[in-house]
């Protein structure tokens, strides 16, 4: 899989700055939840307490704002990954045409056309994938930092599970995904058997 991850870091070149955009703007957006959540979490000790009028407003106006702060950059992330699976697909679709292109002079070959075929028939789901993939890949690390300092200003004990759960997440990813692997060799092993 070094050469998948290779290839697909390479597919991603034409559209890191769409890419790029769009990991900031899913931070961004993470920023405006942690501002909801805080000012949710103000508007209920102001509601249980019984403080004036005035101040359950400013909260409930902070909510509605980082709400609709968050949905924006919400849709400019999306907008981003769209630009950058279509500079993506673009780019790949270029290089598969140079790839398959015959030579001048040259008929084009039965070959060619199945390689032709071969090259354009998973641009998209390539492209796809890295529109899918990228802007969360770029703001992971980013936002968890900003929930982890967020929860730590808050409850420190708290922070403290947060970040022990954490460490234990690549490994128990890596475990369900090993029972994956395993869960369809065996589904192609039992389709062999049918098959035979």
């Amino acid at each position: 899989a070094p050469d998948g991850k290779r290839f697909l870091r390479a597919a991603t070149e034409p559209g890191q700055h769409a890419f790029r955009n769009a990991g900031w703007a899913e931070t961004a957006q993470t920023v405006a939840h942690i501002v909801q959540w805080a000012a949710l979490a103000k508007l209920v000790a102001l509601l249980l307490s019984g403080q004036h009028y005035s101040e359950t407003w400013k909260a409930a106006l902070v909510i509605g704002i980082a709400g609709l702060l968050a949905a924006a950059l919400r849709r400019l992330a999306r907008q981003q990954s769209e630009l950058g699976a279509v500079a993506v697909a673009s780019a790949l679709r270029h290089q598969a045409l140079l790839a398959v292109l015959p030579d001048s002079g040259r008929a084009p070959s039965t070959q060619s056309g199945a390689a032709a075929y071969a090259a354009f028939s998973h641009i998209d789901d390539i492209a796809d994938y890295c529109g899918a993939t990228e802007a969360p890949r770029r703001s992971m690390v980013p936002a968890m930092g900003l929930i982890f300092v967020a929860v730590a200003l808050v409850h420190w004990p708290v922070a403290i599970l947060l970040a022990g759960a954490t460490a234990l997440m690549p490994g128990n990813m890596r475990l369900a995904g090993l029972a994956g692997l395993d869960a369809s060799r065996q589904r192609l092993r039992e389709m062999d058997r049918l098959g035979a």
